[in-house]
């Protein structure tokens, strides 16, 4: 159990950070996509880093992960396949949770579906990973 305790904090406060980061450096400084933010990207990272480091990581953990261990755990013998549509469904639910509070159905809904394709990656790796380092040794 510490064992999984211990990657997720890695997975949450570590990867999800580095792809924040990459993927706000790809569209400030190299796409030059300003509809994020006006400035350079450093001015960007000081500005939000309690939030990319702290409150995101920390929210991802609580509503993301703590249910995909509780059902992983719950639910024996799951091959990787069905891990990783376990954890996009869960990317899913909470992004039409988060829907109903912020602003992402006011475009078209299906303007909203390559959110859905984004997560396939983002769930595969982060599943993957716990597959690997913690559910392969204790099948």
């Amino acid at each position: 159990m510490t064992k999984r305790l211990i990657i997720n904090v890695l997975l949450a406060y570590i990867l999800l950070t580095l792809i924040i980061l990459i993927r706000d450096y790809i569209q400030i400084d190299i796409i030059h996509d300003n509809s994020v933010f006006s400035g350079t990207f450093l001015e960007y990272i000081t500005g939000d880093l309690i939030m990319i480091t702290l409150i995101i990581p920390t929210m991802f953990s609580i509503f993301v992960l703590v249910p995909y261990n509780i059902l992983i755990l719950k639910i024996k013998g799951l091959r990787l396949i069905y891990k990783i549509l376990l954890f996009e469904v869960i990317l899913i639910f909470m992004f039409c949770l988060m829907g109903t509070f912020t602003n992402v159905w006011s475009t078209p809904y299906w303007l909203n579906i390559k959110y859905f394709i984004c997560f396939l990656p983002i769930s595969a790796i982060f599943s993957s990973i716990i597959h690997i380092a913690v559910d392969k040794n204790i099948d």
